[in-house]
């Protein structure tokens, strides 16, 4: 009897035995446990190098999805929303949707104004910040969203010296997920608490056990990403 993984080998191996110019893949790893579906990931990339055919995955699977392929479409209702490479999709969404769909994502609602020759932007829960250079062909007065990751955003105890981008906050919750965690953070004016992704310190972690504490949120300018609010 054949384990599932085998069975996947075997399917595969049945459709390559034709010699396809394109091969349609259709949740192929859906029903394998994690670990063998890691497995079995770089074993189609491999495959897909070393025979020079085009695979089109369909998948569900953020993580695969970004692993897998070269160029991914984003498709929501039947429409393809965003086309592009699996880091130019994560850094650089162009929707909400695809924002959401590929990874976690801070958002927060914001007002664009002047502010001398520059645009800057009022945020709720983070104050004044300076946009970049996708922000500076915003209106005076039209409302976007800011978007920022959480692996984007910095964490300390005390008010860092230099950056102007920080905001104090209160630690809320910590989610451990071994060699990275997960830190929540509650801003003035923001009902939901902001998420902060760090590495899990060896040993004794600074932030274990210190929920309810003072700490200063911190980003950098190429972090932010501004999005329409729709």
């Amino acid at each position: 009897q054949l384990s599932g993984g085998q069975m996947q080998r075997v399917a595969l191996a049945r459709a390559l035995i034709l010699k396809p110019k394109l091969l349609l893949l259709d949740e192929p790893l859906g029903a394998l446990d994690k670990q063998l579906r890691e497995q079995m990931q770089m074993e189609l990339r491999s495959l897909q190098r070393q025979l020079g055919i085009t695979f089109v995955l369909v998948t569900h699977d953020q993580e695969e999805a970004l692993t897998l392929s070269d160029r991914v479409a984003v498709m929501a209702n039947g429409q393809v929303i965003q086309v592009d490479t699996p880091s130019g999709l994560y850094d650089r969404p162009k929707t909400r949707q695809v924002a959401t769909f590929v990874g976690t994502m801070n958002f927060f609602d914001a007002t664009v104004r002047r502010d001398g020759s520059a645009r800057v932007a009022d945020v709720v829960g983070l104050g004044v910040m300076a946009l970049n250079g996708s922000g500076q062909g915003r209106a005076d007065g039209e409302r976007v969203l800011v978007a920022l990751r959480p692996e984007g955003l910095g964490l300390s105890r005390t008010k860092p010296v230099g950056p102007d981008n920080a905001v104090a906050g209160q630690l809320q919750a910590r989610q451990y997920l071994g060699g990275r965690q997960l830190l929540h953070v509650q801003v003035a004016g923001r009902a939901a608490p902001v998420t902060v992704a760090a590495a899990a310190a060896r040993g004794e972690d600074p932030w274990s056990g210190n929920e309810g504490s003072p700490v200063w949120l911190t980003w950098a300018p190429d972090a932010v990403t501004i999005l329409d609010p729709t």
